[in-house]
């Protein structure tokens, strides 16, 4: 599997459908269900991992957390055979889905309509080697009619610390932006700041009680769809169709769905605000869809069970 690099700045981070409020900073809500651990609106790798069959877990909820609280997260460089790669916990408040095309993370963030100063917390950090380090990372964004401008971005590196310890990191905002307000936050935490020769087996990163520093979460607007399209992809699991409800149509929108090695098994333009996709070609498993614009840019991806 080709290597994710994580450093915030090479993912690409495409902050869309960003409605929900950035919530549960302080890790104490999980979603319950999976046979993994994640956080209320967060995902990490192990919503990615998981529903592929891929084992072992890279994050996972430990008790206590930073100040007698009952949770913390715990993310962990592992080597992960079945992919034949090394995968570091990796989480963020928001949405993301492996692009099996591009071999490539795709974010989703979290509605913010405010400019935060900085991110700030605590963690524990014990690196796999002496050149790794912890990462908490944000990118603040604003939706400008026909793509994504990055308005501003900070970030903070984490290394050995036995017991839970403050951070902060700066953002810094670009001038062109000057008193801008954003629509979008990712929060992005990582075990490892990998490459090829820095990533490494062992490093566990805890955080907890993340802030963004500046931000009276009391007025933080709840955006609706008004600027771009959104997409309901129903039901989960699927048996015979999948239905598409648009918000709104781009002319020429398309949702493209792969098997799970990466096989186109349907591409069908989306001309109206209901459509409806057969699932013929289709057998028992895990799929893909990726849904994208005229000149090929995504708008919304993810995953789907076909049950039948």
């Amino acid at each position: 599997m080709k290597k994710i690099l994580l450093s915030i700045f090479a993912l690409t981070t495409i902050a869309i459908n960003s409605f929900a409020q950035v919530t549960n900073l302080g890790f104490e809500t999980w979603v319950a269900g999976n046979a993994w651990d994640t956080p209320t609106g967060w995902n990490s790798m192990n919503d990615v991992l998981g529903p592929l069959g891929i084992t072992p877990y890279t994050a996972s909820k430990v008790n206590p957390g930073y100040n007698g609280s009952q949770f913390a997260l715990r993310l962990e460089t592992k080597a992960i055979p079945m992919a034949q790669d090394t995968f570091p916990g990796l989480a963020i408040c928001g949405t993301m889905a492996f692009d099996l095309q591009t071999f490539s993370l795709e974010l989703s963030g979290k509605a913010l309509n405010q400019r935060p100063s900085g991110i700030s917390g605590f963690y524990k950090y014990t690196p796999g080697n002496i050149v790794d380090s912890a990462l908490v990372g944000i990118t603040v964004t604003k939706w400008n009619g026909t793509s994504r401008d990055t308005i501003g971005e900070g970030y903070f590196l984490g290394t050995t610390a036995i017991n839970y310890t403050s951070f902060t990191g700066t953002v810094v905002y670009d001038p062109a932006f000057n008193g801008v307000a954003p629509d979008s936050v990712l929060i992005f935490l990582s075990s490892s700041v990998a490459d090829n020769n820095s990533d490494a087996i062992g490093s566990i990163f805890y955080v907890d009680d993340i802030n963004l520093v500046g931000v009276n979460f009391n007025s933080v607007e709840q955006f609706n769809s008004t600027d771009k399209e959104s997409y309901g992809v129903f039901p989960n699991p699927a048996s015979d169709v999948l239905q598409i409800q648009s918000s709104k149509i781009t002319p020429r929108s398309n949702i493209v769905i792969y098997d799970a090695v990466g096989r186109e098994v349907s591409n069908t333009q989306i001309v109206d605000m209901n459509t409806t996709i057969s699932l013929d070609n289709c057998t028992n498993g895990l799929y893909f869809y990726r849904i994208s614009n005229a000149s090929n840019q995504l708008i919304q991806a993810g995953k789907i069970n076909v049950v039948k």
